[in-house]
């Protein structure tokens, strides 16, 4: 019989307990945060290799019944309750300086030497404005009132 061939991937579903498995897929923290990643390993360890350790395939292939028995097994659930913890103590400290504003976020930039062998360094950049370091806009500098912020 001849036709058209169509590919299908089934999505698993998320258990509710579970449900936040998505939100730390589609967060970068995962790459430097190993027990999110040792989180994702833990319910299918050869698919997490097969997968080249990328969250969101990982999410669509994972097997529903996988998922199912992670929902039900305590100690994983201990384990996604303390990354949960630790996740959000990081997203609160991302979401609002110490001033309760959002966080500054500028482009690095490279700054040159004019040494002999006229080599750059690439270092943090220094923020500062009459908002965040009111010395700086009279032209004094000292340790009284806010810290520049560093980038």
């Amino acid at each position: 019989m001849t036709g058209t061939r169509f590919d299908l991937e089934v999505q698993p579903v998320l258990p509710k307990v579970l449900a936040r498995l998505e939100e730390l897929a589609n967060d970068l923290v995962y790459s430097w945060n190993r027990p999110i990643r040792t989180l994702f390993a833990h319910l299918d360890r050869d698919l997490w290799h097969a997968c080249g350790h990328n969250l969101k395939i990982f999410l669509r292939r994972v097997a529903q019944d996988k998922l199912e028995a992670a929902a039900n097994n305590l100690v994983y659930l201990q384990d996604y309750r303390s990354v949960l913890s630790d996740y959000d103590t990081y997203s609160a400290g991302r979401r609002c300086n110490r001033n309760g504003l959002p966080p500054i976020t500028l482009p690095r930039r490279l700054s040159w030497r004019n040494g002999s062998n006229g080599s750059a360094s690439v270092g943090p950049r220094c923020v500062c404005s009459s908002s965040t370091n009111p010395n700086r806009a009279s032209g004094r500098e000292s340790n009284s009132g806010s810290a520049p912020l560093f980038i």
